[in-house]
């Protein structure tokens, strides 16, 4: 099974808004436009790419250059037919790489605190940097490049 990674396209917008919308247990109409518009912007803003796999997109990470030392993942979703298969760590790691690109110093996230996505991120090297006093349902990742 080979994963490729490339740039969402603008015809993409429906698959990547679905993938995202999984995420979220609230599944209304209303959200759904929401999901929708976000990914069309991050898709215009280049911020967005896909995880292929036999001509379907299977995966997708958004990522935000926050500051000139910083890229945030601001949502990965996989589809749930194709997690534990790789694609989430090859999307990790070519946002690793984008963000090596683009001169950052580290990558960042925030979820919310479900121990199987920590564990997640615990395997492919990000340090658990959560402020359980302070946010104690969000677990925040960081790994420094």
């Amino acid at each position: 099974m080979e994963i490729t990674i490339r740039m969402a396209v603008k015809a993409d917008t429906d698959r990547v808004a679905e993938l995202f919308n999984i995420l979220n247990i609230e599944s209304t109409p209303d959200f759904y436009r929401y999901r929708r518009q976000h990914s069309e912007l991050a898709i215009a803003r280049s911020e967005c790419y896909v995880a292929v796999i036999g001509g379907d997109i299977v995966g997708a990470i958004l990522l935000w250059l926050k500051d000139s030392e910083t890229v945030e993942v601001v949502s990965l979703a996989v589809d749930p037919v194709r997690q534990r298969c790789g694609v989430g760590s090859a999307l990790v790691q070519y946002a690793l790489a984008h963000a090596r690109k683009a001169g950052a110093k580290r990558i960042f996230l925030g979820t919310e605190d479900d121990y199987q996505v920590a564990d997640f991120y615990l395997r492919i090297g990000m340090r658990d940097v959560s402020d359980r006093d302070q946010y104690p349902t969000a677990r925040f990742f960081e790994l420094q490049l």
